[in-house]
């Protein structure tokens, strides 16, 4: 063997060697990513979990105080005096009990005049203005809904769950019901054995460092010195307590930046031959402003199963890279193409060696999804796969001759084909993926299929241009659509309708019955129109509706819609009614005029007394 040829085995040794080492540590640091990924999301949904019990909890006792009368009647008429507090308080308290029982720390009730009427906390009481300090007391009796978040408040720090009370239609003030940040780490710790910690910033429980060290229930946290922690810690303690005082210690010292980032993260801590698992998942309060974090410490085998496969893949690798070499310098040309037709066939993707111009190879898997048996066979009928590309925008598609590997060249983007499988009749989506071979101009396209992928990915695009509650295409759509139309020059007509009185319904029968009204009505109208129709909910009881027809056909197709919904009948409410306002493009329209001038015709119906169709 000569030295040019060991030198060459010898760089190229070197080479691939570097190429294993990137490709594995690509790959680790992936899985690594999509298992942190996993962690920040098994997270969440154990937050979102307890978020929404407390959520739910509050709610039912929210609607079963609405149903006190008298309770409702007192608050209404209430004096501050010693005697109304008094009275207040001896009706609630078997109330309190119950609700205290769920793991409500606080039961409050506040007037329209944002003063605390009854104070159930530590058997505190009083008749004192909130405004200043509570942003959420402010805030819903402006809005008047109900809001479930995190915020600092006089007597603790929690999750407070705050909705509108209401006495014969008049807004009388509100009922809060609160969890200490304390319980409902608590719960989180309890419900799922974790151990677990919540840290928030000085800012949150006080406007001042020197603010924050007065509050008995908050002490320095060990994780950061620019973050407090609840004194009562949970006492799950799934981790050595030592254990987790040494990780603190560790993030403390090395990973300040991470946690002024207020974003999610995950740290993974090497100790006593043992890899542990810190997750930081951000908290936000009322103003959707970062609070602190919610802390999970968990021990993590897959960090060293990863690097154990990684190692057992790098040795692997090897061996069959020293196999292939092998076969490489030392068998004949006739072997050397045997073995590339078997390592072509063992793969899962289909594999195609091309010149571009004519298929010198495909693999079994290629043969199977085209229903050959062999390669000749295949050259009977067929000199190129791009033979099978069905032609459809946004895919490759060859030209007459038959050119299509030099799109492939285009690195900028990627590049996809779709065929069909002979087998199962069934159209599937490939990403081409292409590898230039060093000896007579031949190329391997690979094809990943990705229609289940593809598939996810317009799931996704649907329910983004979705709204949520009725199943109509949403506001955003709604923009992008009509612009497209407008640019086009294209005719069309535009119907804007509104439910009448729906505010009414929602005060009247609450929120859930108004949301069964605009998916019932949704439905009659999707029943009612044309496949081409676009129907779209621009926001609370307002929709519109882009149609091809025109003229007589708009003012029928729209007085048939009106009627459909007059005739329904909705359980509890009876009839409800809604009006139009219909339009037809012109060509020199935007989308601000185009809305504008249905929004008229729809006003003057309401005008008009409502329950039916005015054209602008």
């Amino acid at each position: 063997m000569s030295l040019d040829h060991i030198a060459q085995k010898i760089l190229f040794l070197f080479i691939s060697q570097g190429i294993i080492v990137l490709f594995l540590y690509t790959i680790y640091q992936k899985d690594q990513t999509n298992h942190n990924n996993e962690k920040i999301q098994d997270l969440q949904n154990k937050y979102e979990n307890i978020y929404r019990y407390h959520k739910d909890v509050a709610q039912l006792f929210y609607r079963e105080f609405m149903e006190k009368e008298e309770v409702l009647e007192t608050i209404h008429s209430f004096s501050a005096t010693l005697h109304s507090q008094d009275l207040l308080e001896n009706t609630l308290q078997p109330f309190y009990k119950r609700v205290a029982s769920a793991g409500f720390r606080k039961l409050q009730i506040h007037s329209q005049s944002k003063t605390s009427l009854v104070n159930f906390y530590d058997n505190q009481s009083g008749h004192y203005s909130l405004s200043p300090t509570r942003s959420s007391v402010d805030k819903i009796s402006k809005l008047r809904y109900p809001i479930h978040e995190f915020e600092q408040g006089l007597d603790f720090s929690g999750l407070v769950n705050i909705f509108p009370l209401s006495y014969k239609k008049e807004f009388i003030g509100s009922i809060e019901f609160s969890a200490t940040i304390e319980d409902f780490n608590q719960k989180i710790s309890n419900n799922f054995q974790i151990d677990t910690a919540i840290i928030v910033s000085a800012a949150f429980i006080g406007t001042t460092t020197e603010r924050a060290e007065e509050q008995s229930n908050f002490q320095v946290s060990a994780l950061s010195h620019y973050f407090y922690e609840p004194k009562n810690k949970p006492t799950t303690n799934i981790l050595n307590q030592k254990v987790i005082e040494l990780i603190n210690q560790k993030i403390n010292q090395e990973y300040q930046l991470n946690l002024l980032k207020q974003e999610a993260f995950v740290k993974n801590i090497f100790l006593l031959n043992t890899v542990y698992s810190v997750v930081f998942l951000p908290l936000f309060d009322i103003n959707q402003e970062a609070i602190g974090y919610l802390v999970a410490y968990s021990k993590d085998r897959k960090v060293i199963e990863d690097i154990y496969r990684n190692v057992f893949y790098y040795i692997l690798i090897n061996l069959i890279l020293i196999t292939t070499v092998s076969v490489y310098f030392y068998q004949r040309k006739h072997k050397q193409m045997n073995y590339i037709k078997d390592i072509l066939d063992s793969q899962e993707n289909m594999i195609v060696i091309t010149d571009g111009h004519e298929a010198k190879e495909l693999n079994q898997r290629v043969l199977e999804f085209l229903n050959f048996k062999s390669l000749e066979e295949f050259k009977q009928f067929h000199e190129c796969i791009c033979d099978f590309f069905i032609q459809e925008k946004g895919y490759i598609y060859p030209d007459k001759q038959k050119r299509w590997i030099h799109f492939l060249f285009d690195n900028s983007k990627e590049h996809r084909v779709k065929m069909l499988d002979k087998q199962t009749q069934q159209e599937r989506i490939f990403l081409l993926r292409m590898t230039k071979l060093k000896f007579k101009h031949y190329y391997v396209i690979n094809f990943i299929d990705i229609s289940h992928f593809e598939a996810e990915r317009n799931e996704l695009e649907k329910v983004s241009v979705t709204d949520k509650l009725t199943g109509q295409l949403n506001k955003a759509k709604f923009q992008t659509d009509i612009a497209v139309r407008l640019e086009k020059k294209e005719p069309f007509s535009l119907i804007m309708y509104d439910i009448d009185h729906f505010k009414d319904v929602n005060d009247t029968y609450g929120h859930q019955r108004g949301d069964e009204v605009l998916k019932r009505i949704s439905n009659i109208v999707r029943e009612n129109t044309r496949e081409s129709d676009c129907i779209y909910r621009w926001g609370g009881e307002e929709f519109f509706i882009i149609t091809q027809s025109s003229n007589k056909q708009l003012e029928m197709l729209t007085e048939k819609l009106r009627q459909k919904i007059e005739q329904c009948y909705f359980f509890e409410i009876g009839q409800i009614t809604c009006s139009f306002g219909i339009t037809q493009s012109k060509i020199d329209d935007t989308l601000d005029s185009i809305v504008k001038r249905v929004d008229k015709s729809l006003y003057r119906a309401k005008n008009g007394g409502r329950n039916r169709v005015c054209k602008s």
